[in-house]
């Protein structure tokens, strides 16, 4: 799919918050726990620069795909600090970033910022930046204050099954990132639908979209 430099692509891979995001000619992948043998073929044969990790829970990180990942393309992987001892020694230090809260990496014309969220246990929150575009991740964290992390594009988990998020804290999230476009992930249709009630209510002015899997949204920034 060509790109202007002021568009993106993006698709859910299955369910939870594994979402893929193409901006002019970077690839990256948030949360790529669970990959069949045929996406993962697709994946390393189109080439993904970026992966990243919020977080070690089963549906949201595995090693095993990482390094499948790695050997296809060599992307660059970061993660939450707590995931870097399953992947050290496998893929090269200069490939591998430990991120921190408050901290900002730049690698391959890419940034990525992350800030602490708030789940059982770990979790990093993500703004990958490429070409000016930002785009934000919120793993299946609750809310916390994310007045630092403005961007366009902005993937926020609603609910079911993590015990941590909700539609009204997706919504808080949003209010805080300000986006262009705001999509739901991680949550039932219910509190999907339930989130885009209390967008056109209070913020009318992003655009909400509701994915299916593997489903492509092509969407223009401004």
């Amino acid at each position: 799919m060509p790109l202007e430099d002021s568009e993106a692509a993006f698709m859910r891979l299955g369910s939870y918050s594994n979402i893929i995001v193409r901006v002019a000619d970077k690839t990256v992948l948030f949360d790529p726990a669970k990959l069949d043998e045929e996406e993962l073929n697709i994946l390393n044969k189109k080439g993904v620069d970026l992966v990243v990790y919020t977080h070690g829970h089963y549906d949201h990180f595995s090693s095993s795909t990482a390094l499948k990942l790695f050997k296809g393309s060599q992307p660059v992987i970061a993660v939450e600090p707590s995931l870097s001892p399953f992947l050290k020694g496998d893929i090269p230090e200069e490939k591998l970033i430990s991120t921190a809260s408050g901290k900002s990496f730049t690698t391959e014309n890419i940034t990525i910022d992350g800030l602490e969220g708030k789940h059982l246990g770990p979790i990093m929150l993500f703004r990958v930046t490429i070409n000016d575009i930002k785009i934000f991740h919120g793993g299946d964290s609750a809310y916390v204050s994310l007045q630092t992390m403005a961007s366009h594009l902005a993937f926020v988990p609603t609910g079911s099954p993590s015990p941590t998020c909700k539609p009204e804290y997706a919504f808080k999230m949003v209010s805080d990132v300000k986006p262009q476009i705001a999509v739901p992930m991680h949550g039932l249709d219910g509190q999907n639908d339930e989130f885009k009630k209390l967008m056109d209510s209070n913020m009318p002015e992003t655009k909400v979209i509701i994915t299916k899997p593997y489903v492509i949204q092509k969407v223009s920034i401004r």
